[in-house]
């Protein structure tokens, strides 16, 4: 049984409205963009080539560009699963809370 909208605003006051489309497409697209400095960062700090990080991870040079870019809106959890795995990256560090 599911709780009420009036319920959860009563227990988490911060909840005032339910998230726009427009909200959650701003906040990923935000979080995406920090992955991708992140990525960018990890990658050479190893000595790695975007063309090698994308064979090793089995995407295209491509996409992963447009990770590191900014340029992504929405990336696969796999995909963060596949290069956290060829950089030695565990899952919770792609969303860590101090600067990318």
């Amino acid at each position: 049984m599911g709780t009420s909208l009036a319920a959860m605003k009563k227990r988490y006051p911060m909840a005032s409205h339910a998230p726009t489309k427009d909200d959650i497409r701003l906040k990923t697209a935000e979080a995406c963009k920090n992955v991708g400095i992140f990525i960018r960062s990890e990658r050479k700090k190893r000595g790695i080539t975007q063309e090698k990080l994308a064979e090793f991870a089995g995407i295209s040079e491509k996409y992963l560009s447009s990770i590191e870019n900014g340029k992504e809106g929405n990336i696969s959890l796999g995909y963060l699963v596949a290069v956290g795995l060829v950089l030695e990256i565990e899952l919770n560090d792609w969303f860590r809370q101090d600067e990318p």
